[in-house]
């Protein structure tokens, strides 16, 4: 097997075989080669320069840190020999320690004392960072201006002075509390109140001259009642049953039956009625009154009573004639003269 085999030359390549032997000869040419060695040598030499950089940079910064570490152990150095609270020195024992953290507040529900004070957060702020007085100032007073410009708006519980077209939910039909009414709850109330008055209405009578039916009834008034009031049955059946009451100039009744009856006179001018179907038990009281039928002054006439008694009245009727010479004189009437007669008493 034949193998190429570079050799340092004058851009030459020898073939050379397994034994050794030189074959045939290439030429190459080096110069392209030769380039990129050496940009290759010379990134080499720019990484070495940047790693020496680096190097030191980093020994730069152990020193820094270094330093830093020595001013830290210092500042513990000087904390420990620094006073806590009310303990001054280093905290070289338990007691020690228990004795500064004593004069700490927990992180969990600290009972802070003293005017302990905090940064004041932004206006809005609603997180869980702790408000100081400032804060809550400036949020109340924020929230009064906000609460007094709504009130502006609204109408006081007592009292209030509504404008525009306030409304309010409806009440259900029938409702009598202190809820507001509304519109819709006077009309549907006026208009069930319209149509209960109609039906009632369609079963009233009239105040003028009304026409009852059916069996109407009334309070029935006393007996002695005598004025505009209904009369019933029962009231007439009463005041029938008593007859007619006839009173004496002091007021007292006197009598409950009444006659009341027409006749005439006789020729002689005499008249009589009987009485006896009235049911007097004493003689009664007796009204008559006559009259003639004519309108001649001289023959006006009236009636006397003779005599009465529990079950017949008699007396005469007087007929009047104007005299010119002897003035007026008496006499009979005539037949025929119609007396009136009416007789009261128990």
């Amino acid at each position: 097997m034949t193998t190429a085999r570079i050799v340092p030359a004058t851009a030459c390549v020898f073939l050379i075989d397994e034994t050794g032997a030189r074959g045939g000869e290439v030429v190459v040419d080096l110069r392209p080669i030769a380039v990129a060695l050496a940009d290759a040598l010379a990134a080499q030499a720019a990484a070495a320069t940047a790693l020496s950089t680096a190097q030191a940079a980093h020994d730069d910064a152990g020193l820094a840190l270094e330093a830093a570490e020595v001013a830290q152990n210092a500042a513990a150095a000087a904390a420990l020999t620094a006073t806590w609270g009310g303990v001054t020195g280093t905290l070289a024992s338990q007691a020690d320690l228990s004795a500064a953290l004593a004069l700490l507040a927990p992180l969990a529900s600290p009972a802070l004392a003293g005017a302990p004070t905090v940064p004041t957060a932004a206006p809005g702020t609603a997180t869980a960072q702790a408000a100081s007085t400032s804060f809550v100032g400036a949020a109340v007073a924020v929230e009064a201006a906000a609460r007094q410009a709504a009130d502006l708006l609204l109408a006081p519980l007592a009292s209030p002075a509504l404008t525009g077209a306030p409304t309010a939910p409806t009440a259900a039909p029938g409702a009598s509390t202190t809820q507001l009414a509304t519109t819709a709850f006077t009309t549907s109330a006026v208009a069930a109140e319209a149509a209960l008055r109609a039906a009632a209405d369609a079963l009233l009578a009239p105040l003028a001259s009304p026409t009852f039916t059916g069996d109407p009834k009334a309070p029935t008034p006393a007996t002695s009642d005598s004025d505009a009031s209904l009369a019933t049955t029962a009231f007439v059946q009463a005041v029938a049953a008593l007859g007619l009451r006839a009173f004496t100039s002091a007021g007292a009744a006197t009598g409950t039956r009444a006659w009341l009856g027409t006749t005439t006179t006789d020729a002689s001018g005499d008249w009589a009625v009987n009485l006896s179907a009235a049911g007097f038990t004493a003689p009664p009281v007796v009204l008559v009154a006559a009259e003639l039928n004519t309108t001649t002054v001289t023959d006006q006439v009236w009636a006397t009573v003779r005599t009465r008694s529990s079950t017949a009245v008699a007396g005469t009727a007087i007929r009047g004639i104007v005299l010119a010479l002897l003035g007026a004189t008496l006499r009979r009437a005539a037949a025929g003269a119609t007396v009136h007669v009416l007789a009261v008493g128990a």
